[in-house]
């Protein structure tokens, strides 16, 4: 799943919602439902909220909390290096 997918969902009217709901639900898209131009529901299929919740699930884990802060303070001092992302996958043969 992309955030970004997310963030990019298509707004339908609440009128329009319920006349189609078959149709949107068919298309397995995450949809923000809008009453009056302002955003009232948001419907995401259930394979992406079973992500969603893993997601939230790992972002409390006060260990993973705590490994980001270092990692934030650490790139906060600066030192740091930029990865070169395509030899990096290529030495760990993704």
């Amino acid at each position: 799943m992309n955030v970004s997918h997310l963030m990019r969902a298509r707004h339908v009217g609440i009128k329009d919602f319920k006349i189609h709901l078959s149709a949107f639900l068919d298309q397995n898209k995450p949809l923000l439902v809008t009453e009056r131009g302002n955003p009232k529901h948001f419907v995401v299929p259930y394979e992406e909220m079973l992500e969603i919740i893993d997601i939230l699930e790992e972002a409390s884990d006060p260990n993973l909390v705590a490994q980001v802060e270092r990692a934030r303070m650490a790139y906060k001092k600066g030192g740091w290096r930029a990865v070169d992302l395509p030899a990096l996958r290529k030495a760990l043969k993704f």
